[in-house]
């Protein structure tokens, strides 16, 4: 075979090991285009053995996109002889090389030209295939594409009936008139998809309404009426009823009596007129603390009981006011906030505790702190500290939470459950 192929995505040098006469019949192609001479340097050439080819820039990526090739001269012969004149072997022999190659080449686009190869020397195009020649039987199934169809070439009656599906259409494409009249019944319609905008004014009457679950009140305006769930008994008057005609549902509460309040409303309003939120938490389970370390407090509260059964024993929560798993206050209603918070380490060995420092903070930020120092020779087992102050808050991204520091001459100190350790805020009314 008169070629050798590589896959491309370098420069290689790339081996071809087919005999040739000279190397100017050494061609070289990627992707099925011919390269220039300049693009590539053949290398090791022998007209036996063959060489290799290496390109100045890389090739495209591809498999056996490479090909080298060859190309023997058929137009001019290789050698001519004269009259008269000696006759060498070497000239014989590349006389008959060039017919040899020739004919090897030939036979090679002619099978390639066969088996469907579009890189083969030899192909056939449209102006070679006569007019109507080509017969269904001449064709593979399942080769005519797309592409080969004329646009608006496919008609009605080239459709098997009952052959094209859903799939086939292209979504929003069935507009209007190409669906008959009277022709979409209830099975065709999705339960729960037709809206009021789709029922036409006035186009709804009584017989269409199931009576149980409708009932006109005599007295009322002609435009109103009131639908009734089964089993519900009217109790409000005419009167009553018709006072709410016209009303406007409102957000905010206002001195109009031609609005109404929502249940939201009525809570904001409230609350912007109460201690709330509030909450007192505590150490519910014992926390141990680092010696000579600033931690965070894992102050706890819950909404456990309402009213005066509300169990303050683990800490209590007056609104949407505590983070639990953070430890930190976070009311969710702007105000001015009093907040106190104590501290009581105790030792676990009995062993003394000589500074105990608590901090409250804003956002990360101390705003009241106390610390109790007992270098002084007072030292004990169990200190308390407590802080408090004033600051406000913005309802919604601040918080407040409680850093602890104690030190100590061994064992280790510990928050313990109870109301030794505690956190109280609420809301001031201005």
């Amino acid at each position: 075979m008169a070629e050798n192929r590589h896959n491309g995505g370098g420069t290689g040098p790339f081996s071809f090991t087919f005999p040739s006469i000279k190397i100017e019949h050494i061609k070289v192609s990627v992707n099925n285009q011919d390269q220039a001479s300049s693009a590539y340097t053949i290398n090791n050439y022998n007209s036996t053995s063959g060489g290799t080819v290496t390109f100045d820039s890389a090739t495209a990526s591809g498999t056996n996109n490479v090909r080298i090739y060859r190309q023997t001269d058929g137009t001019n012969l290789e050698h001519t002889f004269q009259v008269g004149s000696s006759i060498k072997a070497s000239d014989l022999n590349n006389s008959n090389k060039q017919s040899l190659f020739l004919a090897e080449e030939n036979r090679e686009s002619i099978t390639s030209l066969a088996a469907g190869d579009a890189t083969g020397a030899i192909q056939i195009s449209g102006s070679n295939i006569a007019d109507n020649s080509i017969t269904t039987d001449k064709i593979l199934d399942l080769e005519v594409g797309t592409n080969d169809l004329a646009n608006d070439a496919v008609t009605s009656t080239k459709i098997a009936d009952n052959q094209i599906n859903s799939e086939h259409y292209v979504d929003g494409s069935i507009d209007t008139q190409h669906i008959a009249d009277s022709q979409i019944t209830t099975a065709k319609i999705a339960d729960s998809n037709v809206t009021t905008a789709k029922i036409a004014d006035d186009a709804v009457n009584i017989a269409k309404i199931d009576a149980p679950r409708l009932e006109t009140l005599n007295g009322m305006q002609a435009t109103t009426a009131s639908r009734l769930a089964s089993s519900t008994a009217l109790t409000a008057s005419t009167t009553e009823l018709n006072q709410l005609d016209g009303k406007t549902i409102e957000t905010s509460l206002s001195s109009s009596d031609s609005n109404l309040p929502t249940s939201g409303a009525v809570h904001d309003f409230i609350m912007q007129r109460s201690n709330l939120p509030a909450v007192r938490a505590q150490i519910t389970s014992t926390q141990n603390l680092p010696d000579d370390s600033e931690v965070l407090v894992n102050f706890s509260a819950s909404n456990s009981g309402t009213g005066e059964n509300r169990d303050l024993g683990n800490g209590s929560i007056f609104g949407d006011c505590f983070t639990e798993s953070t430890h930190r206050f976070t009311p969710q209603v702007a105000g001015w906030y009093y907040i106190a918070a104590g501290v009581s380490p105790d030792n676990n060995t009995g062993e003394h505790i000589t500074y105990v420092l608590i901090k409250i903070r804003k956002n990360g930020n101390t705003f009241a702190s106390q610390t109790d120092n007992m270098s002084n020779g007072s030292e004990d087992r169990e200190v308390g500290v407590n802080a408090s102050g004033i600051i406000y808050l913005n309802g919604s991204s601040d918080y407040v939470d409680v850093m602890c520091h104690a030190n100590r001459d061994s064992g280790t100190n510990q928050l313990v459950a109870g109301d030794r350790n505690f956190f109280n805020a609420f809301r001031l009314i201005l």
